[in-house]
Order: C-alpha cells, then sequence, then structure tokens
C-alpha cells in the first residue's frame, strides 16, 4: 500500500517485501513472505530465489538464504550480494561497511578453521594452507588457474584486516566492480548446476523404443552458456537379450561414438563410429542446441541396443574433481526386431 521503505527514523510502511533500512542497512528479514510473493506471481516456475529492490535511499546491501535485499540507489553491488544469497560466499573486504572499528589481530597463534567457500581464518601458513578450501586451486604451474592471477592466501576478509584470508587479491565479494575469483566462481558454477541441468529436453520421451521400420531420430536439448559449447557424446552398446535395463551413464561403450563439437561432427583423430549414423546439431533459439542422431533399420543386426547421449560442461571455472556435476547422461533401449523375409 506504501511507496519507499520502513526505516529507524520513521513510521512503518506497508510493502510487498517489507523490507526495512535500520543504520543505512537495507534488509529483508521476512524471507517467507518473499518467497511466497513469487510463489503467487510465478506459480511453481521459481527457485526461491529472490532479488529485491527497494524503492529508497541506503547506504548497505545485504544478501543471504536466497534473498537479496538492495536499494535503487546501489545496483551495482546486486552481483556481490547474489554472491552471499545464492553461492553462500563471505564478505572478503577488510572494513566495517557501517563504520564500525575492526577487532585487533590476536598477538599469539589463532588456529586455523574455515569461515566460509572463500574465508579461512589462521595465523599458520601451513595449518590454513592444508585447510583452505581452494587448495585444489593451488597449482604452481598455473594450468588451472583461468585467471592468470595468483591464487594464494591473502590476508583481509570477513571485515577484518588480520588474521582472516581469501584466495585472490580482487573479487566482487571484495570489491563491486571485480569479477569473481577463481574458487568463488567455481562456487557460484557449482550452485548453479544444483537448478539446471546440461539436458533440457529429449525427444523421444520414452526410454523403450522399437527400431523396425521406419529411421529413428533421437534428439536432446543443450544448454547453451554464453562463452562456450557444452560436449555431447553418443554411445551404443550391444546389450544381451535377456540383459536388465542398465544403469544410465556408468557403462563403457562397445565402439567409439561421436562427439559433436560447434559446427557438428567428430572431434579430430576419432575413428568412425560403428553405429552408421547422420549426427549433428541445429540452433534453437540462442540458449540451446539441438544434437541428434539419426538410425535407420538396415544400419543395425536385429538385437536390443543402450544408445545414450553423454553432455558435460568443459568450463575452466570447475576443477576436474568437481566435473561430474556437470555431467548428465540420457539413455534410450532400442530394441530392433528380426527382419521378415
Amino acid at each position: 500500500k506504501d511507496e519507499g521503505l520502513t526505516k529507524d527514523t520513521g513510521d512503518p510502511k506497508d510493502t510487498a517485501l517489507r523490507g526495512r533500512i535500520e543504520g543505512g542497512v537495507y534488509t529483508i528479514g521476512d524471507r517467507a513472505n518473499a518467497f511466497a510473493l513469487l510463489q503467487n506471481l510465478f506459480p511453481d516456475a521459481h527457485d526461491r530465489l529472490v532479488v529485491g529492490v527497494g524503492n529508497d535511499f541506503a547506504n548497505v546491501a545485504t544478501g543471504g538464504g536466497g534473498v537479496v535485499a538492495c536499494a535503487k540507489t546501489m545496483l551495482s553491488a546486486v552481483p556481490h550480494e547474489i554472491g552471499h544469497a545464492f553461492g553462500g560466499l563471505g564478505d572478503e573486504y577488510d572494513h566495517d561497511p557501517t563504520g564500525g572499528a575492526a577487532p585487533p589481530s590476536s598477538p599469539g597463534r589463532v588456529a586455523a578453521r574455515v569461515l566460509g567457500p572463500n574465508l579461512i581464518a589462521g595465523n599458520e601458513r601451513k595449518e590454513m594452507l592444508e585447510l583452505a578450501p581452494w587448495k585444489d586451486w593451488l597449482d604452481p604451474v598455473g594450468d588451472k588457474n583461468w585467471t592468470g592471477k595468483p591464487i594464494d592466501l591473502f590476508e583481509g576478509g570477513n571485515r577484518q584486516p588480520k588474521d582472516v584470508w581469501r584466495p585472490q587479491r580482487a573479487c566482487v565479494m571484495r570489491d563491486v566492480g571485480s569479477p569473481f575469483c577463481a574458487p568463488c566462481m567455481e562456487q557460484m558454477v557449482l550452485k548453479l548446476y544444483r537448478f539446471v541441468r546440461p539436458i533440457d529436453q529429449v525427444w523421444p520421451d520414452e526410454q523403450e523404443l522399437t527400431l523396425d521400420k521406419e529411421p529413428l531420430l533421437l534428439r536432446v536439448l543443450v544448454m547453451k552458456p554464453r562463452t562456450h559449447d557444452l560436449f555431447v557424446h553418443w554411445r551404443r552398446k550391444t546389450l544381451a537379450a535377456d540383459a536388465p535395463r542398465p544403469e544410465t551413464g556408468d557403462d563403457e561403450e562397445d565402439g567409439p561414438g561421436t562427439r559433436t563439437r560447434p559446427g557438428g561432427g567428430r572431434a579430430d583423430g576419432e575413428a568412425k563410429p560403428e553405429v552408421k549414423d547422420i549426427s549433428g546439431r541445429l540452433t534453437t533459439d540462442g540458449v540451446h542446441f539441438i544434437h541428434y542422431i539419426k538410425l535407420s533399420p538396415r544400419d543395425l543386426e536385429p538385437g536390443r541396443y543402450e544408445l545414450s547421449a553423454e553432455v558435460w560442461d568443459p568450463t575452466p571455472w570447475v576443477l576436474e574433481k568437481h566435473r561430474d556435476q556437470l555431467r548428465q547422461t540420457r539413455t534410450w533401449i532400442v530394441t530392433v526386431p528380426p527382419r521378415s523375409r
């Protein structure tokens, strides 16, 4: 019913998100109300993630638990707050934004302890390196580090100048306007893949299929990140007549497959697949590709086959040990009946 935000110096206002400004800090304390508003506006078409823009002036934005609160005068802080609300990342700056004094550093030993995916406390370097959530990024050769900038222990974070450490010198979690550092970007991508999958849709939807008189077209609708393409690898496996339905994605192929790359076609050096197929890629809406494989009844001997499309994201933003979280496989069981004489 009201415009603006409730302030600590004024009367309460009846607003949709029930946001408040206290001491210059804008917050949306009633997260349940925010999520209920989402459900009302977009029934079952949201992921309980809210960016609330306050129609007033504030000095400090906030984020956490899926909710960002950012006043209209400081929208540049939204990526930082999404790092909190969506990625669970901690503040990497070393001061209190409300103007409070920083706590003094400890004169003695501070035991290492993890404060978040991008923060660790302590003052014993060896101990912190062993415990740091980003220790797998500490590659002396640098071939893992897509940023080209050092990844180590940089002091200052969690609003403290001493005894708290972050992975890189610059990051949006420290300086508004900077990109995410490498460990923070990895965390954001892994969180994202909890909500989206590489494959958006498949055709046909049925898992058990028969390849009889007409050709069979298997298709997968694949996500298209802005910076690169996902890899798609088609596989075929011959099944015994009485074999149970296999688990998807865990079986070895009995012959080479095709890996479609930008523009379609096989990767350099890959052998021609045993399956005689027409495989390729179609552009759709700019954010998806359709990858397909066409099977002809005369190309396969009578029997049962497992055909699968494995899709994965080759982004350098995620280390190899976590890549299975960016991978998805869809499998079909195809039966080729005996040919009539």
